[in-house]
């Protein structure tokens, strides 16, 4: 899944031992508001340090934010996280930008143009 939002804070890192093999991992968080009429507030972990340097966050700067979601169940209770695989400033020339914006300029060309029609009153709109 994909969305922009404007990031609104960097939470500190948060370090545990992994279960699985003992070696300490590092979690990286982050928070962001969505736009529009009713923005929303979420929160992004990243579990990959070289993602999260990457990503060179900064705080007020919108960001297009790839993310997969993960719930999992402890103790009875179920918890969810959005984990966060790729961010890039919203509008920046990417490669993925460029693709896109040559498909839409490629597509455009390929659609016919539209020929003004005469105003007849013996003819029926439908």
């Amino acid at each position: 899944m994909e969305v922009q939002v404007v990031v609104k804070q960097i939470l500190p890192d948060f370090s545990y031992q992994s279960k699985k093999d003992g070696s300490m991992q590092v979690r990286h968080s982050f928070v962001g508001e969505t736009m529009g009429q009713y923005p929303r507030t979420i929160k992004f972990d990243v579990m990959n340090e070289d993602k999260w340097v990457k990503m060179n966050l900064r705080v007020g700067v919108t960001y297009s934010v790839g993310f997969e979601i993960d719930s999992r169940e402890w103790n009875g209770k179920w918890f969810t996280s959005l984990n966060a695989w790729k961010a890039f400033e919203a509008g920046a020339n990417t490669p993925s930008n460029q693709q896109q914006q040559q498909q839409s300029a490629s597509t455009a060309s390929r659609q016919p143009v539209a020929q003004p029609q005469q105003n007849n009153s013996d003819d029926v709109p439908f």
